[in-house]
């Protein structure tokens, strides 16, 4: 995988809990500026990307499972 197919990963699979998680309101914000600038991918794999939010809060997705961590704790 490279860096801009796990972008592509994340604004797609990640959109319903990114925007729950930073309380996005699509009327008025660009949902993919938004996330671009909030987070950054610190790692991927073949199905786990790693996300850095401005806090320094670790965001991790395995979307082969459809799960999520946020700094070691699972959201469902």
């Amino acid at each position: 995988m490279t860096h801009d197919l796990a972008w592509k990963v994340v604004l797609r699979e990640a959109k319903t809990f990114l925007i729950g998680y930073l309380s996005i309101d699509l009327e008025k914000e660009d949902y993919e500026a938004r996330v671009r600038e909030e987070f950054e991918i610190v790692d991927f794999d073949n199905d786990t990307i790693f996300l850095e939010d401005n806090y320094g809060k670790i965001v991790e997705h395995n979307y082969s499972a459809e799960e999520w961590q946020v700094d070691g704790m699972w959201l469902y």
